[in-house]
């Protein structure tokens, strides 16, 4: 049951790192968990800044912060990226950003349903 969550996390994580690269709002949004509350204007923040970085915005490779916390058929995993935006005038500004992926495990198999951002934006 770990081991199955354990490579699925690394997968996740790096299918949600491949949309933010992309800087596309139409790749970021599906691979985006939304819980309630600030979550969807934490993802319209995060797209804002996407759509107006384009090609100056460079994600790093995740790093895992954590191992998964599993509770009954849920399970949470935090990793960090760090995200770098130029401006016109060349500057730099980079953020360490924490996401969570979130998984949930449907007859014997853990099945990934996106990542969220916990700090850092």
């Amino acid at each position: 049951r770990r081991a199955h969550l354990a490579s699925l996390v690394d997968q996740e994580a790096d299918r949600f790192v491949i949309a933010l690269r992309s800087a596309d709002p139409d790749q970021i949004r599906p691979t985006y968990y939304l819980s309630g509350g600030q979550d969807e204007e934490t993802l319209e923040t995060l797209l804002e800044h996407a759509r107006t970085s384009g090609n100056r915005w460079t994600v790093s490779e995740p790093q895992r912060v954590a191992e998964p916390v599993i509770q009954d058929a849920e399970a949470t995993v935090d990793f960090r990226v760090t995200v770098t935006r130029r401006d016109g005038f060349g500057r730099s500004r980079s953020s360490v950003i924490t996401f969570r992926a979130h998984f949930s495990e449907d007859g014997g198999s853990w099945r990934a349903r996106g990542s969220r951002v916990v700090t850092g934006l």
